[in-house]
């Protein structure tokens, strides 16, 4: 192996002077030291001045073996076992299993709900759409300010917003179950149309 050498070398070379030397100790000590780098090559043959011939022939190099630095940390294997107190782990499987009734308790409660009602404007007489959609965060405040069930912010599974008047079965996730509830969206202007012909209505005149 020709190297460029950069500073003086063991084998005697100078700076900038071409020498051979044994591939380990170029690959592994002189040129990621910095202390020489390879000779360039076209074709994978080196690059060489004319009439250059190294000091010793390549089948004199000594093979050694150049053995790389490496850490004396000692790493402490990983303890994988729980170090907890059989306290902590009682106190944390109490936790757990009052966790699944208060679910358990939540699941029952919904699927034993009403229909929830909702009031909205229609755009069109025509058409069912509504302004105004039903979003997840309408049915868990309506779950939480008329019923008084409080469940996690993504509890209410809709693959959109509801903007359409008329039911909707929506599913909602407790913990590792699941419930139906219906979803009602009324048409609140036909309601107050109602109401106002109700109260416009002339009542008969007592004949005398």
């Amino acid at each position: 192996m020709s190297t460029y050498g950069t500073r003086f070398l063991e084998s005697g070379a100078k700076v900038s002077e071409i020498a051979m030397v044994n591939l380990a100790q170029a690959r592994n000590y002189l040129v990621p030291f910095g202390l020489a780098y390879y000779v360039p090559r076209i074709r994978g043959k080196p690059i060489l001045p004319e009439g250059w011939e190294p000091r010793i022939r390549e089948d004199d190099v000594i093979l050694e073996t150049i053995t790389p630095a490496f850490s004396t940390v000692k790493i402490e294997p990983r303890n994988t076992e729980s170090t907890a107190s059989p306290q902590a782990a009682a106190a944390g499987l109490a936790s757990r299993e009052r966790r699944i009734e208060r679910d358990a308790d939540k699941l029952t409660r919904l699927s034993s709900l009403p229909q929830l009602i909702f009031d909205r404007v229609r755009m069109r007489t025509d058409s069912p759409r509504i302004y105004g959609s039903v979003t997840p965060e309408d049915i868990l405040a309506e779950l939480h300010e008329t019923h008084g069930l409080v469940l996690e912010k993504d509890a209410v599974k809709l693959d959109a917003r509801i903007k359409d008047l008329g039911e909707h079965v929506v599913a909602v996730e407790v913990g590792t179950g699941n419930v139906k509830i219906t979803i009602v969206v009324k048409d609140l202007g036909a309601e107050n149309v109602t109401a106002g012909n109700a109260n416009d209505a002339t009542p008969p005149t007592p004949l005398a």
